[in-house]
């Protein structure tokens, strides 16, 4: 086991600047949680707030983005219990289309088919939602995603065989061709 991670080198302004860094990124991890943009807003202060409080606490047997993906997950989700709205929208512009060649109607089906998929994979259940978002959107790897989720990764694996399983086979019962 590694020791903690030793900050006190950096300056106060080189510290927060190397938290913000990752700024964006909890945010949007947030949004993809809860599926409501002022609370990923909330979210993503306690997080940084929670990070600073505990930040002697950070050892590096992870990234500094992966404990806040940490932070960020377990706080998100105390908000969605608390207000028991489990929507969860993915932003699918990493997932791979097969398409013949690129036109406006392949463009405007495209647009519709991220819809449908945001729709489908809220329908996930929840340890699906988490894997498949993180692997699809965030291409972390098992390792990071098993570190974020606290399970192991062979719970990783099953639990994202069994999400790409699931949405293949709605995915094709709505007409649509990708791979995930």
């Amino acid at each position: 086991m590694r020791e903690h991670q030793d900050f006190s080198g950096l300056e106060k302004s080189q510290l927060v600047e190397t938290l913000t860094t990752h700024q964006q990124d909890v945010r949007n991890y947030a949004y993809y949680i809860t599926g409501k943009q002022d609370w990923a807003d909330e979210i993503t202060q306690e997080v940084f707030l929670k990070a600073w409080k505990a930040l002697h606490l950070f050892r590096q047997e992870s990234s500094l983005r992966t404990w806040l993906f940490t932070i960020t997950r377990n706080v998100s989700h105390d908000y969605r219990r608390k207000c028991s709205d489990k929507r969860i929208w993915l932003e699918t512009t990493t997932l791979r289309y097969i398409e013949a060649s690129p036109s406006a109607e392949n463009d405007f089906f495209k647009n519709n088919d991220k819809k449908t998929i945001c729709k489908l994979v809220g329908t996930l259940p929840s340890g699906f939602q988490d894997v498949f978002v993180l692997d699809a959107n965030y291409e972390r790897s098992m390792e990071e995603i098993a570190h974020i989720l606290q399970i192991s990764i062979g719970t990783v694996k099953s639990r994202l065989y069994r999400a790409r399983r699931k949405l293949s086979t709605s995915l094709v019962n709505e007409g649509i061709q990708i791979r995930i």
